[in-house]
């Protein structure tokens, strides 16, 4: 697919960065106002396509880092971690596959090395931390408390 402005070489196999600096020149001519308002609804379904291509593209990127960053760095227990993984959450059976392709499969179907903790491990349970303002008004309360 090849898009009706913006430089001629853009394509849908472009990078994320061509993508963003043709995304940055389409805003930047809406930004500036059009007074026909056919030329501006077209201006703006061209930035929304430019924009979901930057971020595909972003997305595919970061994954095929990750992958070959857990390739060259993952430890036995990782992939372990990663095939467990895999048997858990998805329909994959890990134990034809070599190391790479457990871990490629596995990064592929939403397994993270380094997952953001839960709240249980955190230690919160089933209710978040407490608020600042929860920390206040109960230390204001005791406060007045221990004053009257």
């Amino acid at each position: 697919m090849n898009f009706k402005y913006g430089p001629p070489n853009l394509n849908t196999e472009s990078t994320w960065k061509e993508f963003s600096v043709a995304l940055a020149r389409k805003v930047m001519t809406i930004s500036h106002g059009f007074k026909n308002d056919q030329v501006k609804d077209e201006s703006l379904k061209e930035a929304l396509i430019l924009t979901t291509h930057v971020w595909n593209k972003q997305q595919k990127d970061i994954i095929e880092e990750r992958i070959e960053l857990a390739i060259k760095e993952c430890n036995e227990d990782e992939e372990d971690k990663a095939a467990d993984y895999l048997e858990e959450k998805t329909d994959h059976n890990p134990t034809g596959m070599n190391r790479e392709e457990v871990l490629t499969t596995a990064i592929q179907n939403g397994w993270e090395r380094y997952p953001e903790p839960t709240d249980e491990e955190l230690g919160y349970g089933s209710e978040p931390p407490l608020t600042l303002d929860e920390i206040h008004s109960k230390a204001l309360k005791e406060h007045i408390e221990l004053h009257s």
